[in-house]
Order: structure tokens, then C-alpha cells, then sequence
């Protein structure tokens, strides 16, 4: 019986496909019905909000 152990390469990284305008439209529902869910996420660094519940 042969066992494999998997290992990352060394100095290589994994990136996340992110869609900011679909997920835009996905949490529209979710937000305050004034709140554009695209100048939400554009300004979340400066409000400290959290994707979390999202």
C-alpha cells in the first residue's frame, strides 16, 4: 500500500476569483433598502463593517 502525503509549493499562493458586482447584487437584499450594495462594499474599509453575515 502506498500513502501520499500532499504539500503546497513553496512560494506560491492561491487567489480568490471574486466578482465584486455579482456579489454586489447577491447582499442587495440584505442591506438597508437606501444602501447601494456597491458603495457598501467600495466603502467598507473606511465604515469597519463586516462581510461576515453575508
Amino acid at each position: 500500500m502506498k500513502l501520499f502525503s500532499l504539500k503546497p509549493v513553496t512560494n506560491s499562493y492561491d487567489m480568490v476569483e471574486w466578482d465584486m458586482l455579482s456579489f454586489a447584487e447577491k447582499i442587495q437584499p440584505m442591506l438597508p433598502s437606501n444602501q447601494d450594495a456597491c458603495m457598501f462594499l467600495l466603502d467598507i474599509h473606511m465604515n469597519t463593517d463586516s462581510l461576515l453575515a453575508y
